[in-house]
Formats: C-alpha cells, sequence, structure tokens
C-alpha cells in the first residue's frame, strides 16, 4: 500500500461545551432530514506514541495503539485537509495480536511500510494516553429502507492522561460525524444542524494535537519549514530545501518498497538529485564535514535507485517493442525480457535490504537533524549572504556553463557530449526548481525552455542504454542461443540505435530554439528578478532568520 492508496477518513469536528450537549444529541431520533439509530457505547483506552524527539509530531503524523470492543489495534493519522469543521486525512488501521508492550515496535505489514523512513529504528514509547467513552449512533435518511449507513456520530467524553497514566486536564467534549456510504453534501447538512440547534464550535484540534499542546506545550519541536524567502540566509534557505526533499524522499519510500509502481522509486531518485543540487549551490550552508558526508552518501542512495530505476525503464522500453513487433519477434524476445525481471528482482532485493540498513537510516537521520537545526547566528562570508544573491550568482555561473557546452558541440555530437550536456541541464534545472518561490515566473519559462532540450536530450541517452543493455545480453548471457533469436536482438539494438541517430540529429534543432534570443531574454529577467529579491543587508539579521518553523500539522 503506497502513501496515495492509504483509505482517507472524512469527518465532520465540533467542540461542545459540556456533557449536557451530547446527552440532548444522544436522546435524538431524528436530526433533520435524518434518521439516528443507536449503536452502543464504547469505552476506548488509547496510548499515542512517538520517538523522543517526536519525528513523527514533525512530520504530521500521529499514532496511536487503541483498546477497543474487538482487541487492540494500532492506527496511524497523516496531515490532511481542514476547511471549517471539515477533516480529510489519510488513515491506516491494522489489528494487533496482542496487548503491546513498549517501546512498541511496527508490526510487519502495511504501517511497517508507511513509517519506516520517518521512525528510523527509533524507540516509540507513549506520549500520553486517552480515555473516552463515545456514544455511537448510526445516520440514516428519514424515507426508504435503511440500508448502509450515511455517517456515523461519535458522541465523546474524552479524559487525557500523562504517558504513565496520571490524569493531566479536565474532560473535554466533542461530536465527530464521519463519513460512510453518504457523501460530504450529508456531513455537511448534519454540521450546519448541529451548530444551529447546539451552538456546537468547529474544531480544527484533533485528539492529537489537543494532547501535545496541553502536555507539552513548546517542548514539541515544530513542522521544518519547506518554502523559501528571498531574504533566507544561504543556511536558512538550506535547511528549508533539505526539509522539502526529505518529505519528498520519504513519502516515496513505502512505494519504492512495495514496488508496485515504478514512479515511487523515479521521485526517491529525484529527490536525491536535488539534494545532491543543493549541496551544490548552498554548499556555504552547510557544515564541512556534513555536506562532505552528505555528498558520500547521497552519492550511494542514487547509485542503489538508479541501478533499479534503469532496469524498469528497460522493461517498459521492451514492453512498448513487444507491443509493436510481431508476433514471433515477441516470441524471441521472451528470453531477453526474463532476463531483465531476473536482474530487476535481484537488484530490487539488495536495494530493500538497503533501504532497511542502518545506513539507510543514518543518513535519513542526518537529513532531518540538519534541516531541523537552526542556521548560525553569525554567518561569515557566502554563509552570510542571502539566498536570492547566492541563487543569482548561481544561476549566472550554471547558465553560463550550459550555453558554452552546448555551443562546443559540433555538428556531429557525440555520445559524451550529449551526456554532459545534459547532466548541465538537469542542474540548471534542479536550480531554476529551488528557486521558483523566489524567481517566480522567469523561473518557470525558463524552466519549460530547459524541458524541451531535455527531452531530445533524454530521447537520446535512453535509445544509447537500450542499445547497450539489448547487445549485452545478446553477446553475453543469449552468446549461445539459436541465429533467430540472435538476430530479433539485434535487430532490436538497431532500432534503438536508429532512435538515437533521429535524437542526435533533432539535436542541432532543439539547441537553436533553447539557445536562443527568447532565452537569453528570459535570463535576463530572471537575474534581474534575483536582483531585485536581494534584500536590504540592514533589514535582515545575522542569520537570515525570518518565522522558518510552522506549527505542527493537525491530526
Amino acid at each position: 500500500m503506497a502513501p496515495d492508496e492509504v483509505p482517507a477518513e472524512v469527518e465532520i469536528k465540533l467542540e461542545a461545551v459540556a456533557a449536557e450537549d451530547l446527552d440532548q444529541i444522544a436522546a435524538l431520533r431524528v436530526l433533520g432530514p435524518y434518521r439516528l439509530r443507536r449503536r452502543r457505547t464504547a469505552h476506548l483506552h488509547s496510548v499515542y506514541l512517538d520517538t523522543r524527539d517526536f519525528a513523527l509530531a514533525r512530520t504530521g503524523v500521529a499514532l496511536r495503539v487503541r483498546r477497543g470492543e474487538h482487541g487492540w489495534e494500532a492506527t496511524a493519522k497523516w496531515s490532511g485537509r481542514v476547511a471549517g469543521a471539515l477533516h480529510t486525512r489519510p488513515e491506516l488501521t491494522v489489528a494487533l495480536p496482542a496487548e503491546p508492550s513498549f517501546p512498541f515496535v511496527l508490526p510487519e505489514g502495511p504501517l511497517r511500510t508507511q513509517l519506516t523512513a520517518v521512525v528510523l529504528g527509533r524507540r516509540l514509547a507513549p506520549i500520553f494516553i486517552t480515555e473516552i467513552r463515545r456514544e455511537l449512533r448510526d445516520v440514516f435518511p428519514t424515507r426508504g429502507a435503511a440500508g448502509t449507513a450515511l455517517a456515523e456520530i461519535a458522541l465523546d467524553t474524552v479524559e487525557l492522561h500523562t504517558a504513565d497514566g496520571a490524569a493531566a486536564a479536565p474532560p473535554y467534549y466533542e461530536v465527530e460525524v464521519e463519513q460512510r456510504a453518504g457523501n460530504t453534501a450529508d456531513l455537511t447538512a448534519l454540521d450546519d444542524t448541529l451548530r444551529r440547534r447546539f451552538g456546537l464550535a468547529p474544531s480544527r484540534a484533533s485528539k492529537f494535537e489537543r494532547g501535545l499542546a496541553a502536555l507539552y506545550g513548546d517542548v514539541v519541536p515544530a513542522q521544518m519549514a519547506t518554502q523559501i524567502a528571498a531574504a533566507d540566509s544561504v543556511g536558512l534557505a538550506a535547511r528549508k530545501i533539505v526539509a522539502a526533499q526529505l518529505a519528498r524522499l520519504r513519502a516515496a519510500d513505502p512505494g519504492t518498497r512495495l514496488g508496485h509502481h515504478a514512479e515511487a522509486l523515479h521521485e526517491q531518485r529525484v529527490a536525491v538529485r536535488r539534494l545532491r543540487a543543493v549541496i551544490r549551490t548552498a554548499k556555504a550552508g552547510f557544515p564541512p564535514r556534513l555536506r562532505a558526508l552528505l555528498q558520500d552518501e547521497l552519492r550511494w542512495l542514487g547509485q542503489e535507485l538508479g541501478a533499479v530505476r534503469d532496469l524498469d525503464v528497460q522493461l517498459a522500453n521492451l514492453r512498448w517493442h513487444a507491443e509493436h513487433n510481431a508476433r514471433q519477434d515477441r516470441r524471441r524476445l521472451v528470453g531477453f525480457r526474463r532476463y531483465l525481471e531476473r536482474e530487476r528482482a535481484k537488484r530490487r532485493a539488495a536495494l530493500v535490504g538497503m533501504l532497511d540498513s542502518r545506513r539507510y537510516f543514518r543518513l535519513l537521520g542526518a537529513l532531518e537533524r540538519f534541516a531541523a537545526s537552526p542556521p548560525p547566528r553569525q554567518p561569515r562570508g557566502e554563509a552570510a549572504e542571502s539566498i536570492a544573491q547566492v541563487g543569482r550568482q548561481a544561476t549566472k555561473r550554471a547558465v553560463r556553463r550550459l550555453l558554452t557546452r552546448g555551443e562546443a558541440i559540433g555538428q556531429v555530437p557525440s555520445a559524451a557530449d550529449l551526456h554532459a550536456l545534459r547532466i548541465r541541464a538537469k542542474r540548471l534545472r534542479y536550480l531554476l526548481e529551488a528557486l521558483r518561490p523566489i524567481a517566480g515566473t522567469p523561473s518557470r519559462k525558463l524552466t519549460k525552455k530547459l524541458v524541451r532540450l531535455q527531452d531530445v536530450l533524454g530521447q537520446f541517452n535512453d535509445a544509447v542504454v537500450a542499445a547497450d543493455y539489448v547487445r549485452a545480453y545478446r553477446d553475453g548471457p543469449a552468446a549461445a542461443a539459436g541465429d533467430a533469436t540472435r538476430h530479433a536482438l539485434t535487430m532490436l539494438s538497431d532500432v534503438e540505435l536508429r532512435r538515437a541517430g533521429a535524437a542526435q540529429s533533432d539535436f542541432a534543432r532543439a539547441w537553436r530554439r533553447f539557445a536562443g534570443k527568447a532565452t537569453l531574454r528570459q535570463r535576463r529577467a530572471l537575474l534581474q528578478k534575483l536582483k531585485s529579491a536581494i534584500p536590504d543587508p540592514g533589514n535582515v539579521d545575522a542569520g537570515g532568520r525570518n518565522g522558518g518553523v510552522q506549527g505542527v500539522a493537525r491530526q
């Protein structure tokens, strides 16, 4: 189960002033155009868990284990959307075989898959407990057969306790209306009726957030900010960009582990590349030892991801050829497909082992600690400059290097020339994407130009790599195959080489479009935009601190 496949909980959350409000609602049999049917009264004992440094809370995840009517279960809830009283958020619940012990170990299965890249092997211990008395009502339309309930109303009396069980605050009262077979229109109608008749107020806070605020207050670290501002120092901007790409890396981690969709692994690989790009661009914002560590470890992670990604691309390419070839040619390529699948299975097994390794955990932990740390109070040299100023210098340098490299390529570009140019184009694109919050429209326009150039360079590179894979298989594992099979492989290799040749021919036209007057105007506009964004040094404090933290996400 990948992150986008985690089922969403959709509910209305309302606050009641007193227990009498819940009693009045509990006595109802009809509520507006809906009929209520009593189900039961439940007593829920919930233990909320986190690491010592609140790693889950910082990433917007609430994790609890709960004893209910049918035994113990564990539930994770992620940050979602809150619009008035309407809360929409991913929620994953798994049954536990027995009462959990502490420190809690994530059980094998979807919960561990989803949370490993956040927990990173750290101890999960209780941070607080809630005791809930819950009155449940099913909601049906007033007309027609009962069928499946449109929604479920929970009338909660909540007691908050410390991790050792001591009472921590007076009880509070909530009304939750969770969507079942109905839709958001039903929730909205129930919300309006409950507010009008009983004076209930929308609640933007969850039980998790209320418990954190009541027991820990400012002790809980804020979520890491990810949006750079022009006045940010290089050190602060580096931390924000790292936080954004770390979140992207973690979000794609479950999908990479499962391997059902190649896109998740690609997302992780792109996040790694962007992390490497920010280290190059904002190197003054990183402590030297950390910078060296991250450069080595991100290169290692990129290679591990790339080994599987390359085979994903080759398998997708082979499927395309199979769909467009005659049946007998498809049969002759079956051995090649099986070879690629075996190689991918071996590399995926190594990759999954790597994702559970201490080395991977240490890398993500180092990125997390850096992103959450404050920038130096008295930075020196380039570290004291704003990201707008450093980004402008880096952009000038990157554009100049790309143009110089491209203009040096002759009429018949070599594979090495186009590969080197492709790397330069990627680096400039990652830089522009990182600066987009402060560079705006000029950054987007120049990025579009780069994408069109990269398309041609990518087609050439993909075709060359595909031809190399086919020839390596033909001359290696398939060396003893029949003539018909080897001929089919040779033909496939030739098709890829012709595709590479076509891209090679298209390059001159693509380069003229990219290096023309329009691109130069966009470059000037981009540099002017960044120049105008450079703050007056007298208006920025030494660390470039401009409110770079956010509150803990509501659960």
